[in-house]
């Protein structure tokens, strides 16, 4: 339980760092709200945790529990066919451009020249003269 509440409050800091407390929040309330929500099964295992406090039904509700958590994975292939389209998709390739636009026809073919005197056009020949 202390694991669990230390993820919370990590993702509770990282989004208000982020400014993204409303993003989330709408996530959460979609996944309880809304067609095919959550609450379903949330209150499955709520019932059979509860049951599992009677001693002679313990078995009957870990037994029913792992049920579940399958059928929570299973569940219209949502899990699965979700995973391997992440990983099917794999991550967006680096952005591996300058920080100036290179101008004219030539491009990175004319020797940089293009940059140079975008450079010095825009008011900064002081700092590019200091760095060479």
């Amino acid at each position: 339980m202390p694991f669990a509440l230390t993820i919370i409050g990590m993702l509770l800091i990282v989004t208000g760092f982020q400014n993204t407390y409303a993003a989330l929040g709408a996530q959460v309330a979609g996944d309880f709200t809304g067609k095919n929500n959550f609450i379903y099964w949330f209150v499955a295992i709520a019932v059979v945790g509860a049951i599992g406090y009677a001693k002679p039904l313990q078995n009957f509700s870990r037994a029913f529990m792992a049920l579940i958590i399958v059928s929570i994975f299973l569940s219209n292939k949502g899990f699965f066919t979700k995973f391997n389209a992440a990983l099917s998709s794999g991550s967006a390739p680096a952005d591996t451009t300058v920080g100036v636009p290179l101008s004219g026809s030539g491009g990175a073919s004319s020797g940089g020249s293009s940059i140079g005197s975008s450079l010095l056009n825009s008011g900064v020949e002081a700092a590019v003269s200091s760095f060479l």
